[in-house]
């Protein structure tokens, strides 16, 4: 026992003097990436080695120029700097307040208004917005792994650039999803500065996504993963998984749900298909945070959004805290490799900032916050068996450094650190001192978390009451509304956002609480009943560290949301109250889809919703590959399915359903698109019926079109409600129809209901018809005798809204009857009449 208190009595001295550190600790590590700047084509890279080299890279005629060398060679490395900048990042993201900005741009001194990580970082993704070249092509690595890091460095010249076989495109999924994280959240935290650099790379974001999801799309492992370079005998060289490696697993998902959170973030969640993939799990990886694994960052994101659970991120941490050693070189601290062990224990201190953060209890803060202070203690040199620093000029850190540009090394480097048996040697010609990127990314944003610990509050902004809502839970909004709480610590801008498939609101206000009553409306589109939707909470300020979770995002289940209303601007399509798929239009619904296991075909019935007969259709996708997987049902807009103008037609409006959760996408058919990707919306559907009206004016083509192609009022043959989603089998429940303003050239009375509509009536010798105020086919008008001979053929064509009359005034007197058939086809009832001469 007496042991035991003198060594915690050692270890707080030791980390009283560390805490006084925090400051230029973190100073160094976020300078040390001025160091790693390669080239540009025009201008000088501001590297304070001094060099300008490289800046002639380019895959066909692209320029490549700029972005961060990866550790003591000139190669720039997709895999590990996407790691780093969304780490990087992520740390300014969490902590903004504990960031300075002492130097510019160009690494000058004096302050530039812009947080020195910021203007680092942006240097990385300014490359990014580069080699994200278009949807198909993205590059990976710019340099050539083998001869350039091994062969001897002086051989290699540290001028010109690369091109040509010396660059390597993407041909996976998972670093383009990263560039994708990266980019999105970019756009978010420089926006202020700069919003057309915001801009530029959200729509470079948006384009990685793509590439990402039409590889996954095309199935196969080759399609997951990028190609990793090999060594001059085939093996693989620098930068890959090895899912042999102690249960080191290799995964998409984490890559995939980083970009989907952070796309739906800096989109306000337009598309739902960056909140369907923030929302998918992420397996469990026996690794720290690392350049192959990035889970706990996007867990901790999406948690933040209210869009999951924040058990990743306590799955890593268990994992990351049942990996410290108990005894030898590394008690006290995680150790699960012989390689990188200074990068690990960085990293593993960022993972457990993140537990702390998303846990509440004492016990879980405390644990949390030990493991974090002990692991940057360690690596800095102020705890441990050797108390050894592995910074460069940090504390007396390493001096004989593995870094080709000067063997004294870039200043806040963070060097690989001692093997699995705690062997270390400052030698320069050891790996045991090689500098990387991806080193510095985990432990700079765990000496942020430490230094908002540690900070007296200043301008942060606490929570004294947290975030909530009342009721949270089966909220019909046809009768209650919701009310929002909070109090802070001082006076402020508070902005309260709610989100969900389809539709937001916003609420912006200033004051130290919130008392805050929502009834369910929407500024934009509208919420569904069955959803869950999210409500967060942003402040024009920081909060401090330790009250993030009091204002983490809140879930709401609406029971019954506000019923979109129809107007008499609306043109009934169909409602299926006649039980058939002959529409209003004169057209058919017909179900459509290429499932192989489903015979190519949508089961079409009838069935009922919200008491009313609807059209059920039985889809069935498995596979996740738009446009070649899909399921859906379509209306025509006549017999024939051609073209009908619809005219200056506003909105879509329908009622719908699912047997499950899905996302469907209504699509208007034009003749004149040969790929299939009609102009569309996505829509989230329900359990619940939900009446929808999406705005045709919001219409895109997708993503897989093969040629921007306008939308051609004049040239659409049909709505479609089309399901890409891989749902396997799933009901879609749809009734009354509409199109606002739909022109009354696209409408066609249906047989079926042409003698209701002409409303025949026998006046003065004729038979007087009021015409419908849409077109009709031409009406076939036969009058027989009471023996059943013809007496009579007349046909009816003439303008909508005008009175016609068909005169029988020259037939004998008698009893006679009259049938009316359009395209040959009987409609309606016989009608008798006497005739008097």
């Amino acid at each position: 026992m007496k042991k035991s208190i003198a060594f915690l009595f050692i270890f707080l001295a030791s980390v009283s003097l560390f805490a006084q550190d925090l400051a230029a600790l973190h100073d160094k590590l976020i300078r040390f990436y001025g160091y790693q700047r390669a080239g540009l084509k025009n201008g000088t890279s501001g590297n304070l080695n001094g060099m300008n080299a490289h800046g002639g890279d380019n895959y066909n005629n692209n320029p490549l120029d700029g972005g961060w060398y990866d550790a003591g060679d000139y190669i720039k490395f997709g895999m590990p700097l996407g790691y780093t900048v969304y780490s990087l990042l992520k740390g300014y993201d969490i902590f903004p307040s504990q960031y300075t900005d002492n130097y510019k741009s160009e690494n000058s001194n004096g302050a530039d208004g812009i947080p020195d990580i910021l203007n680092q970082v942006r240097y990385a993704t300014d490359y990014l917005t580069k080699a994200v070249i278009s949807d198909n092509l993205i590059i990976c690595d710019v340099g050539q792994a083998q001869p350039e890091h091994d062969a001897d460095w002086n051989s290699i010249p540290n001028s010109g650039g690369r091109s040509g076989g010396q660059v390597f495109p993407c041909t996976g999924a998972d670093i383009p999803a990263v560039y994708a994280a990266c980019l999105a959240l970019m756009s978010v935290l420089y926006k202020k500065y700069d919003s057309t650099y915001a801009a530029l790379c959200l729509t470079k974001a948006i384009s990685a996504f793509k590439f990402a999801k039409n590889k996954i799309a095309q199935g196969g492992d080759k399609n997951l993963y990028c190609d990793a370079q090999k060594d001059n005998s085939g093996n693989y060289f620098y930068y890959y998984y090895n899912s042999q490696d102690k249960g080191l697993q290799r995964q998409i998902a984490d890559k995939m749900v980083a970009a989907g959170v952070e796309l739906y973030r800096a989109t306000n969640g337009a598309d739902p298909t960056y909140k369907s993939w923030a929302m998918r799990p992420i397996a469990e990886n026996y690794n720290v945070m690392c350049y192959s694994f990035i889970g706990p960052l996007a867990a901790f994101e999406v948690w933040r959004q209210g869009l999951g659970s924040y058990s990743s991120i306590n799955q890593n941490a268990g994992f990351a805290g049942n990996a410290i050693k108990t005894s030898g070189f590394f008690t006290g601290v995680y150790q699960n490799a012989g390689w990188g062990t200074a990068r690990d224990i960085g990293a593993a201190a960022f993972t457990n900032a993140l537990a702390y953060i998303v846990n509440s209890t004492k016990i879980q803060r405390d644990t949390m916050l030990n493991r974090t202070k002990n692991h940057v203690a360690w690596v800095t040199g102020y705890f441990g068996q050797t108390k050894r620093s592995y910074i460069v000029q940090f504390n007396g850190g390493p001096t004989n450094i593995h870094y080709r540009p000067t063997r004294s090394g870039p200043p806040g480097g963070l060097v690989s650190g001692p093997d699995g048996d705690g062997r270390w040697d400052d030698n320069g010609g050891a790996n045991y001192t090689e500098v990387a990127l991806d080193y510095n990314a985990g432990i700079t944003g765990a000496v942020a978390f430490l230094k908002a610990i540690n900070s007296t509050g200043g301008s942060d902004v606490k929570i004294s009451t947290p975030f909530s809502v009342n009721p949270s839970s089966n909220v019909d909004f046809g009768k209650q509304s919701v009310t929002f709480s909070a109090a802070f610590s001082k006076s402020i801008t508070w902005t309260l956002r709610i989100a969900g498939g389809f539709g937001s609101k916003t609420i912006t206000k200033t004051g130290a609480s919130i008392n805050e009553t929502w009834d369910g409306s929407a500024d934009k589109g509208f919420f569904l009943s069955g959803e869950t939707v999210t409500a967060q909470l942003s402040i024009d300020g920081t909060i401090v560290a330790f009250d993030i979770v009091n204002a983490k995002a809140l879930e709401i289940y609406i029971l019954k949301a506000k019923k979109v209303q129809t107007t008499e601007s609306d043109v009934l399509v169909d409602d299926f109250d006649d039980n058939d798929t002959i529409n209003k239009l004169g057209g058919h619904w017909i179900g459509f889809g290429n499932e192989v296991s489903f015979a190519g075909k949508t089961q079409v019935t009838f069935d009922t919703m919200n008491n009313s007969k609807a059209l059920k259709a039985v889809c069935n996708v498995t596979k996740e590959n738009p446009p070649f997987i899909y399921a859906g049902v379509k209306s025509t807009f006549n017999s024939a399915g051609t073209p009908r103008p619809i005219g200056d037609a506003k909105s879509i409006v329908f009622d719908m359903r699912g047997g499950n959760k899905a996302n469907v996408r209504v699509e208007l058919v034009q003749s004149t698109i040969m790929d299939s990707a009609y102009w569309g919306i996505d829509v989230p559907i329900t359990a619940l019926p939900n009446t929808y009206r999406v705005n045709i004016e919001d219409f895109k083509q997708p993503d897989w079109k093969t040629v921007d192609k306008p939308l051609d009022r004049n040239t659409i043959t049909a709505i479609r409600f089309t399901i890409y989603d891989s749902t396997s089998r799933i009901e879609m429940y749809v009734d009354n129809v509409s199109v606002e303003d739909l022109s009354s050239s696209a409408v066609i009375c249906p047989p079926g209901q042409v003698q209701s509509s002409l409303k025949p009536v026998v006046m003065n010798g004729a038979l007087r018809y009021q015409m419908p105020p849409h077109p009709i086919s031409a009406v076939s008008i036969t009058i027989c005798d009471v023996v059943g001979r013809v007496v009579m053929k007349r046909t009816i064509q003439a303008n909508p809204g005008e009175i016609y009359a068909v005169s029988f005034t020259h037939l004998p007197a008698g009893v006679f009857t009259v049938e009316h058939a359009v395209n040959g086809a009987g409609v309606g009832r016989k009608i008798k009449f006497t005739h008097v001469r």
